[in-house]
Order: C-alpha cells, then sequence, then structure tokens
C-alpha cells in the first residue's frame, strides 16, 4: 500500500465534511424524549452493518503509517488483519451494541442517516476492538478453550499472544485519531473516556496477573495440562475422567466473598458497560446530563447482567455449566456460599467438611469435580441464595431506574443490553425472551408510562424461568 493509497482509504472511510451534528443537545440538562420509540434498524442489523464496516477499516487502514514504506510492516498489516479479523467479541457484539443503541435511542432520525451511522461504527469498532482484548487475555487466565465453538486465541497462537493482544487497543486508538471527526463536539471527552478505560483495563489485568502469579507458573501449567487432557476426552453429554485428577485447589478462598464479587465486577463490568454508554451518549452530543443518574442505573444493571450471567451459565446444559467451577472464577455462587460459611453461628465441623469438598474439587480443572460442587451448591440452597440476591439488585436498580426516567433517560439502553446478552449467551432462546417480553407488555420502548414502567416485574420474569417449578 503506497502512501497515497492509504490517504484515499482514510479519506473513502472518514465522514463527509460538513456533516452536521446535534449539537443542539450540548450542555443539556435532560434527554429529549426519543422522537420514535421504535428504532430504524433493528439492533441485529445496525450490529451487522457495524461489523461489515469494521472490516472495510480493518482492509484499509494499516495499522501505522509505516504500513505503506517498508516490507516489514506491510508484512506486519497482513497479521494484524488475521489478528483483528480472528479474535473473537465479546457475545458477538454486545459492547458496541450498546454504544449504536445508546445513539440511535438519543437522537432524531436526521441524525441516523447512513453517514451518521458511520461515525457510530467507527466507535463500535474502537469498543469492540478494546473489548476483544480484554477476551483474549481473560480467555488465558481462565484456560477457557473455546469461543464461539472454536479454540481461543491463546491456545492457537501462544507465540504471539502478547503482540497479538496489543494489536487490539492500538487499532482502536489509531481508528479514533484517524477516522473520527475531529469537528465532532466531543471529540476529546470521547478520546479521554476511551484512553481513561484503557488505563482501567490495564489495572483489571495486572490483578488478574498477580492472581495467578501468587498460584504460580507450575501449579497453572499442570492446571492447564490437565483441563486440556480432560476435556479433549468429552463428548457433548459425557466425560472421561482421566487420572490422576489435581488433588488440592490452588485457590484462595479466604479472599472470596459477595463484596470481593462486586469489587471484581466492578471493574470487569460495570466500569466497561458505563464506557460504552459514555461513548454513545457523547457521540449524540449529550454532555450536561447528570451522568451520576446515567452511570448508577448502568451500574445496577451492569451488576444484574454479571451475577444473571452466572446464573444462567449455572444452569445450562452441557459441560458449560461447569466452566466456572473448573477454572476456579470469582463466581456469584462461590461467593454467596462463602459468606454464608464466615457466619459465626454456622457449624464449624459442617464448614470444615465443605472447605475439604472445594479444596478437593473447585478450580481443579476436572469436570468430575465440578459436578461435585455443583451437588454442594444445591446441598447448601446457593442457587435460591443467588435468586434472592438477583431480586435484591432488581429492587435497587428499579429505584435507579425512577431517578433516570426523571431525566428522560431511555431505560431501553440497559435492558435492551439484558435481552442482548441472553439472546448471546444461548441460554435462553429468542422465543422465550419474546414471551418473557409480552408478560410484561413490554415491546421494548421506554417512556414514563411505557414498557420499561414495569422493568422490574420483567427481570424478576427472566430470573424466575430458571426456578423449579
Amino acid at each position: 500500500m503506497t502512501p497515497e493509497e492509504m490517504e484515499r482509504n482514510i479519506q473513502d472511510l472518514q465522514a463527509a465534511p460538513g456533516l452536521e451534528f446535534p449539537t443542539q443537545f450540548l450542555n443539556a440538562k435532560t434527554y429529549q424524549e426519543p422522537v420514535d420509540k421504535v428504532p430504524l434498524v433493528p439492533l441485529e442489523e445496525d450490529v451487522r452493518r457495524a461489523f461489515s464496516f469494521q472490516n472495510e477499516i480493518i482492509d484499509k487502514l494499516p495499522l501505522t503509517d509505516r504500513g505503506c514504506l517498508h516490507k516489514v510492516y506491510d508484512i506486519n498489516h497482513d497479521w494484524a488483519r488475521y489478528v483483528l479479523r480472528g479474535a473473537k467479541s465479546w457475545h458477538n457484539g454486545m459492547a458496541g451494541s450498546v454504544v449504536i443503541n445508546t445513539y440511535r435511542r438519543l437522537t432524531p432520525p436526521k441524525y441516523q442517516t447512513a453517514e451518521h451511522m458511520n461515525v457510530v461504527y467507527t466507535l463500535f469498532a474502537v469498543v469492540e476492538f478494546v473489548t476483544t482484548m480484554t477476551i483474549m487475555l481473560d480467555d488465558q487466565y481462565d484456560m477457557t478453550l473455546k469461543r464461539h465453538q472454536e479454540p481461543t486465541w491463546y491456545l492457537a497462537h501462544p507465540v504471539s499472544l502478547t503482540s497479538d493482544a496489543l494489536i487490539l487497543p492500538a487499532m482502536a486508538q489509531r481508528i479514533l485519531l484517524k477516522l473520527f471527526p475531529r469537528n465532532h463536539p466531543c471529540f476529546t471527552e470521547i478520546l479521554e473516556e476511551s484512553l481513561t478505560y484503557f488505563q482501567t483495563c490495564t489495572t483489571y489485568f495486572s490483578y488478574d496477573a498477580t492472581y495467578w502469579n501468587r498460584i504460580g507458573r507450575n501449579r497453572y501449567k499442570e492446571m492447564l495440562e490437565h483441563r486440556t487432557r480432560e476435556l479433549e476426552s468429552l463428548s457433548s453429554e459425557e466425560y472421561l475422567p482421566l487420572k490422576p485428577l489435581i488433588t488440592k485447589s490452588p485457590i484462595p478462598f479466604e479472599s472470596f466473598g459477595v463484596e470481593a464479587y462486586c469489587q471484581h465486577q466492578d471493574i470487569r463490568a460495570v466500569q466497561f458497560l458505563q464506557y460504552c454508554v459514555n461513548v454513545g451518549r457523547l457521540a449524540a452530543c449529550y454532555t450536561s446530563v447528570d451522568v451520576m443518574t446515567t452511570n448508577d442505573v448502568v451500574k445496577e444493571s451492569s451488576e444484574f447482567m454479571a451475577a444473571f450471567d452466572d446464573y444462567q451459565e449455572y444452569n445450562s446444559s452441557g459441560n458449560s455449566r461447569y466452566e466456572d467451577n473448573t477454572g476456579g472464577a470469582p463466581e456469584i455462587f462461590l461467593s454467596i456460599l462463602m459468606d454464608s460459611l464466615r457466619d459465626p453461628e454456622f457449624p464449624s465441623e459442617k464448614r470444615e467438611k465443605i472447605m475439604k469438598v472445594l479444596e478437593r474439587n473447585f478450580g481443579t480443572q476436572s469436570i468430575a469435580g465440578a459436578k461435585v460442587v455443583v451437588e454442594l451448591y444445591e446441598e447448601m440452597g446457593i442457587p435460591q441464595k443467588v435468586r434472592q440476591y438477583l431480586y435484591g439488585i432488581i429492587d435497587d436498580l428499579d429505584q435507579a431506574s425512577a431517578q433516570a426516567m426523571k431525566i428522560n433517560f431511555p431505560m431501553a439502553i440497559v435492558f435492551d443490553m439484558i435481552v442482548y446478552m441472553c439472546r448471546e449467551e444461548g441460554t435462553l432462546n429468542q422465543d422465550t425472551i419474546k414471551g418473557v417480553h409480552a408478560l410484561t407488555s413490554g415491546q421494548g420502548y421506554p417512556s414514563k408510562e411505557g414498557a420499561y414502567s414495569e422493568s422490574a416485574k420483567f427481570l424478576r420474569r427472566l430470573v424466575d424461568y430458571y426456578r423449579p417449578s
């Protein structure tokens, strides 16, 4: 690619000069009522278009300007394209869908033309690349073997994992600096939000690295090798436990509990989704609305999504049910169990027995052991306690929603996130979600008297879907 070709490509990808932005929303104290309650384009179609535009960016924009000056960098661009296309995102575009949906919900149709949406799709690509970087690293720490039915990146490309992970945020920054309009009224704020979130990701994965360094490299290698051997022996329904099993869990159980779980999710889920919503909000030029109120409702919905993700995975069929237990993830079930064991009135003899079960089975990369942990959860009534925990979050979200509605924040933004995640997770099929939605007369679009005025009922129906009859 010559420098001239690269410049032409950049011009093709950039918005046309003179594109009008919704500047009337700058310094707004509240969100305007949505002009159209029904989105102009279904969210799934928007995501498909955004991925198509993202692929065009990958084809036309080198990772560095030197990509057109030296053969080595040209080769590097070929590999960068491979990484950017091949790495798997979270829930097939979940992060970017939040940006798109937020923008659509906040702007009138005149700001939703194809040219306007291409500007939004550049932000889709930014958040998707950063999110995919976190997924790439998280899969390694969690020893996940497959992502969207394909081998995870660290297993397929162990030598280049570090540089591959760096390509993703590097490309995200390059898109912001080369393609997003500099004359957009909120360009600086969007850039600052993105750089801050890059720092947040570094903080989170530094924590994860510290956690695994405590366990030790040899121990980690032993666990990974055992997990690989065991899962290679699995069919879709049956398992063949191998000997020898890892006999003692390396997990620091004393660190687990609901408080630690919430701190973990604050970085991994809450700040992540706040970033996505804020990028969409700023793209729509809302700058002075009560961001604390907006962030609060996103926080409560994120906490629900994180715990509900654990909950629906626990209630899924097949071996995916056991993934958190085999890998030693600090999920909500173990967190609630550990808090129960710390109760001064809990019988000490029973506590010791339970801890022995956990130490022998949780986080030992054994599906046979994970099944023992699930049986323990059932015996201790943990699924019922998780449901009560979710009901509590729903109540908190309901209160936060009431405050958000006072500034006309479209609650569909957060509830569409939840439905999108459920559908992409695959545990709830689309017909089930539509059925649950219909129970609350929820067609998905907010107003003060509209569908999400009964949002708490909607979410309770989702939780109760798994409740034993």
